[in-house]
C-alpha cells in the first residue's frame, strides 16, 4: 500500500532497514515487544535434551523489541494500528517514550541501542 511504499522509501533515503510490524484485531502490544513461548519450554522438559533453566533461550523479541535492539538505527512501521483494541495504543506509549521495556522472566531491561524511526499507520 501507500504507507507501506513511504515507509520504504523513508528507509531507502535513510540507508536503513525497515521493520513491518502488521497489527491484526488480535494482537496485543506486548508481541510487539517479546513473547515468552511457556509451551516449547515445557515441551522441552519433557522431551527435550536441552537445559531449560536458560529462560533466555525462550524469549522471542517482536517486532518493536527487534528494532530496539538492532546494531543500526531502523524504520520501524506500526501497520494497521487501527484494527487493534482501543487500548493498544496506550500500552505502548511508555515503551516508545522511554525507548525501553521490561522483561520479568529474565530480569532484564532492554533499551534501544538506537532510537529507531517509527512510523505508525
Amino acid at each position: 500500500t501507500g504507507k507501506t511504499m513511504l515507509a520504504q522509501s523513508i528507509a531507502d533515503s535513510l540507508g536503513l532497514k525497515l521493520i513491518i510490524w502488521n497489527i491484526k484485531s488480535t494482537t496485543k502490544a506486548q508481541e510487539g515487544l517479546y513473547v515468552y513461548d511457556t509451551v516449547q519450554r515445557l515441551y522441552d522438559s519433557q522431551f527435550g535434551e536441552s537445559d531449560v533453566a536458560d529462560i533466555k533461550k525462550y524469549i522471542k523479541l517482536g517486532k518493536l523489541g527487534e528494532a530496539f535492539l538492532a546494531s543500526e538505527p531502523v524504520v520501524l512501521l506500526i501497520d494497521e494500528i487501527d484494527k487493534a483494541d482501543l487500548e493498544f495504543p496506550n500500552d505502548l506509549l511508555w515503551e516508545l517514550d522511554q525507548m525501553s521495556f521490561y522483561i520479568p522472566e529474565t530480569r532484564e531491561i532492554i533499551t534501544a541501542a538506537n532510537r529507531p524511526i517509527v512510523i505508525i499507520t
